[in-house]
């Protein structure tokens, strides 16, 4: 199977993030329940099917089974590629007929621009990220904000930090990791890093969340 490229690793990370919301747990993905989102991504499933088949999954495995539901994606891979089968060749095929979508970003970028004009950063740099991303979702850039702005704020927040801040934020990375590395594969490792880094950028930098109450 390929390597992920950038938006395989967003797609592995939406999907890890919405099972363990499913789960109600901080469960992580395992490395065969890895390999069974890669074949979703490069099978073209978009990331919002796979999360409704597996909710629905998870219900009707719950109603079997009650508190001893799945903890294996793996297990659930079978029903959910079913679902899938049905439900995305006709939402692909309808997409080209589609209207375009309503403007429900306005708000957030309301929002942003007022965390802009309000902040006091004296580097400057929250504003500008703030400013930046509503400017994308003014114009349509860019995929689902609503669940990723957050991630996109801190990911563009990282790219101007300094070096000596980027060397400081690496090797708080890497003491948070270390007690999780015997239980990660590669990806796991990857996905699992990004994760705390920009965790990590928001509680160092005070970074707004948006997509979070």
């Amino acid at each position: 199977m390929p390597d992920l490229d950038d938006a395989g690793l967003d797609y592995l990370g939406a999907i890890e993030g919405a099972w363990r919301e499913l789960r109600g747990v901080g469960l992580y993905l395992s490395g065969a329940d890895h390999a069974v989102v890669e074949r979703w991504y490069h099978a073209g499933y978009p990331a919002s099917l796979v999360v409704d088949a597996l909710a629905r999954c998870l219900a009707t495995d719950a109603s079997k089974h009650g508190k001893r539901v799945t903890k294996s994606l793996v297990r659930l891979a079978p029903s959910v590629e079913l679902l899938l089968a049905k439900s995305a060749p006709a939402a692909i095929a309808v997409a080209p007929m589609s209207p375009p979508p309503p403007a429900t970003d306005a708000p957030l970028a309301q929002m942003l621009r007022a965390f802009a004009d309000t902040d006091g950063d004296p580097t400057r740099r929250r504003p500008d990220v703030y400013v930046q991303v509503a400017s994308e979702l003014e114009e349509g850039q860019g995929d689902a904000f609503d669940a990723d702005i957050d991630d996109r704020i801190a990911d563009l927040f990282e790219e101007r930090l300094t070096f000596d801040e980027r060397e400081a934020l690496q090797t708080d990375v890497a003491v948070a990791l270390a007690p999780e590395l015997a239980r990660l594969g590669t990806r796991g490792r990857q996905m699992r890093e990004r994760s705390l880094r920009r965790e990590l950028v928001r509680q160092r930098y005070g970074l707004r969340r948006l997509a979070e109450p």
